[in-house]
């Protein structure tokens, strides 16, 4: 085990070798690059920017208002393009029982509500449940009365 003189006269050959003396400070504090030093308002005001510069990016356009009169006539335009609109299912159903009868639906339209023991009431629940149904009897009604 090397004694602590030994240890003692180790350490100050190190510290003489690195010694200022020894080192060319000069040549190192060239090769640093020179840093600007910002005060607490410049952040400030650089933080603010680019802030400002994101909330500018996120904001949407600004959307043209409508007058009354446009949304009016927006809405009488596109209901004027469905003729269905505004006509339930149960009108539909009593406007061709009366144009055909359950026995003439039945033979147009092949569903049993139609065929075995028709009534208002069965044929529309029948109808409400079943899309592709429902569709059938719109489409014959189209064809009847529009």
């Amino acid at each position: 085990m090397p004694s602590t003189s030994d240890n003692d006269s180790k350490n100050e050959e190190l510290n003489q070798s690195i010694s200022p003396d020894k080192l060319d400070v000069e040549s190192t504090q060239d090769a640093s690059p020179e840093i600007d030093v910002l005060d607490v308002e410049q952040v400030d005001k650089l933080t603010d920017e680019s802030q400002n510069k994101e909330l500018a990016q996120d904001a949407s356009p600004e959307v043209d208002t409508l007058d009354v009169e446009q949304v009016d006539k927006l809405m009488d335009e596109t209901q004027n393009k469905n003729p269905m609109d505004g006509v339930t299912l149960k009108i539909i159903l009593i406007n061709l029982e009366e144009y055909y009868g359950w026995k003439g639906l039945g033979e147009r339209i092949d569903i049993r509500c139609f065929n075995h023991d028709p009534s208002m009431k069965s044929s529309l629940k029948f109808l409400r449940k079943n899309e592709w149904a429902r569709k059938k009897v719109e489409a014959l009604y189209e064809l009847t009365f529009l």
